[in-house]
Parts: structure tokens; C-alpha cells; sequence
């Protein structure tokens, strides 16, 4: 009458002693992990791996060597680099790893490495609270800094993103500015995003910037009447790349 119960406190008793083991492991692994991320004395390669490791854990606690190795301007740019992407990845301490992202891009020497990174960071977190730095990107003389900034705006979506980046095309000048603007804005879907990619099928100068135009378009869902009434006057668009594509969306 009592082989169950034993059995049962036999299941429990190991359940109990492989969750303590897993988490004896994870905890481990974190601290080796940090240990060596945080070691300068090791091989580049090492710290990196441990700094991938760390951002993948998903444990809050790998924010604080992370965060560490990020804001520490004596650390190699890509190193820091690598750690704002495992930061993105891991998710935790949001308002300090996004303050701590502002406040790293804004360094009087940081690298273009770095600060590219970092908007694509703010992209992938879909940090709407670092909205105002990456509409201060846009001004950047640099245009690698622009384009970083149209992606990571066009990650974020909403209709802010969508009136900003409108907005931007009417004075970049860059033509793989103007594109990745184009991109950036095809990507959120939108009524106000079709309306102005619509605009720039039928006037922009640049046959890059129209292709791109047409090949975001390409991609929504569904047009309505004046977006197929663009798409058919670009048939008779003077570069055949355009031409081509438009031919291929209306088939």
C-alpha cells in the first residue's frame, strides 16, 4: 500500500534535485561568462563568444557586465559594439541599457562602428523612448549615420516614424539616404507610407530612388486606385529597371 507514495516522493525528490542542479548550471555560466567577457586579459575572440552568451541568456543579471564592457571607453569599439548587441538581445534593465545607449552615442569620440550599432539596437528594441536621438540622427553630416537611422526608424513604425521620415526625404540629398528612407517607410505598411512612396514613383529624380519605390510597394498587401494609377504612368518610366519591376507588380 505504500509503493506510491514512496514512488512519488522518489520523482519528487529528483525533480527538486535537477532544478537545483539547472540552476546551480545557470548560474555557472553566468558568472564564468561575465568573468571572462569583463577579463581584458583574454583573446578578443574569447570575450566575445562569452559577451554573445551572456546577451543570450535571457538572466536580467548579465545586464550589469554588459552594460560594464559598454559604457567603458577604454574597451575596444567592437567589443563595445558586440556588447550593445547582446544588451538589444537580452532585453533586461530596459531604461538603463536605452540611457546607457544615448549616453554612449553621444561621446564626445565615439566611433561610427559604435553608433551605427547602436541605432540598429534602438531598432530592434523598438525604442519609441530614444525616438528624439534617432530623429537628431537624421541631421548627422555623415550619411552611414542617416541610413542607420532610417532603418532603425523604420523598425520602430508608427505613425511618428512614417511624418518623420516623409518629412526627412524632402531635404536629404543623398541618393542611398534617399533609398533607405524609401525602404524604411515601405516597411511599416502604412496608408500615410504608401501616399508618399506613391509621390516618389512618379517625381523623384533618381531612377534608384523610384525602383525602390516600386519594389516597396510591391510588397503591401493591397493598393488602392491612385497607387495603381502610379504604378501604370512608371510603365513609361525612362529606366528599364523601374519599368520592369512596375510591369512585374501589375501582372
Amino acid at each position: 500500500m505504500n509503493i506510491l507514495p514512496v514512488k512519488f516522493s522518489t520523482v519528487i525528490v529528483c525533480l527538486i534535485l535537477f532544478v537545483t542542479s539547472a540552476v546551480a548550471t545557470a548560474d555557472s555560466d553566468l558568472e564564468k561568462n561575465s568573468l571572462i567577457a569583463m577579463d581584458p586579459g583574454r583573446n578578443l575572440r574569447e570575450r566575445t563568444i562569452a559577451i554573445y552568451h551572456l546577451g543570450a541568456c535571457g538572466d536580467d543579471r548579465a545586464a550589469e557586465p554588459l552594460l560594464n564592457i559598454l559604457t567603458d571607453r577604454t574597451e575596444p569599439e567592437g567589443l563595445r559594439s558586440n556588447a550593445a548587441r547582446a544588451l538589444a538581445d537580452l532585453g533586461k534593465a530596459r531604461l538603463r541599457i536605452t540611457s546607457a545607449f544615448e549616453a554612449v552615442y553621444r561621446e564626445k569620440n565615439a566611433g561610427d562602428n559604435l553608433r551605427y550599432t547602436i541605432l540598429l539596437c534602438f531598432g530592434r528594441m523598438g525604442a519609441i523612448e530614444s525616438f528624439a536621438l534617432m530623429s537628431e540622427a537624421l541631421s548627422d553630416p555623415n550619411p552611414m549615420i542617416r541610413f542607420k537611422a532610417c532603418q532603425a526608424l523604420g523598425q520602430l513604425g508608427g505613425e511618428a516614424s512614417v511624418q518623420l521620415l516623409s518629412t526627412h526625404l524632402g531635404h536629404e540629398e543623398d541618393t542611398m539616404v534617399r533609398a533607405e528612407t524609401v525602404r524604411a517607410l515601405g516597411s511599416t505598411k502604412s496608408l500615410a507610407a504608401e501616399k508618399a512612396l506613391i509621390h516618389l514613383l512618379i517625381s523623384d529624380p533618381k531612377p534608384f530612388v523610384r525602383w525602390n519605390a516600386a519594389l516597396m510597394l510591391k510588397g503591401f498587401p493591397s493598393l488602392g486606385p491612385e497607387a495603381r494609377s502610379a504604378l501604370n504612368a512608371a510603365l513609361n518610366d525612362s529606366s528599364p529597371i523601374v519599368r520592369e519591376t512596375v510591369k512585374g507588380i501589375l501582372r
